[in-house]
């Protein structure tokens, strides 16, 4: 899964470790080990940018046999976040393997030239995924 944004809510020396990630709506995650958790930013440094994706931005994207293509975010999903103010977070992003440019050799449903990957193979994946860099 990698490293993810998460604040410690409380120790406890047979339970471990209880902490509340950013993007779960429960807080009630149990570490068996410190060693699971970092300093603050030591792992997850530059993590903002995550929960601000909108469609049409360029990222880095990691296919599921490890080749990472420039692509483009076509679609976002949020999740409340939960708490009392049901907050709207971003979850995941509908990636295309792709990028658009004017000098793209293949063109989409829509008239846009792009370099890359066709339809076929959008997906949506989790804004936490390691799999989506900037």
């Amino acid at each position: 899964m990698g490293w993810v944004p998460a604040i410690v809510k409380e120790r406890d020396e047979k339970k471990g470790i209880r902490v509340e990630f950013r993007d779960e709506k429960t807080d009630n995650v149990w570490l068996e080990s410190a060693k699971s958790v970092a300093p603050s930013e030591r792992y997850t440094k530059d993590w903002e940018w995550r929960y601000c994706m909108q469609a049409r931005d360029t990222v880095d994207a990691c296919d599921d046999f490890g080749h990472w293509y420039l692509s483009t975010v076509l679609n976002t999903k949020t999740k409340p976040r939960g708490g009392p103010s049901y907050e709207l977070v971003l979850d995941k992003v509908f990636v295309g393997y792709r990028y658009y440019t004017p000098n793209g050799t293949k063109r989409d449903g829509q008239g846009g030239f792009y370099e890359g990957w066709s339809s076929q193979y959008d997906e949506w994946i989790s804004v936490n995924s390691l799999r989506i860099q900037r």
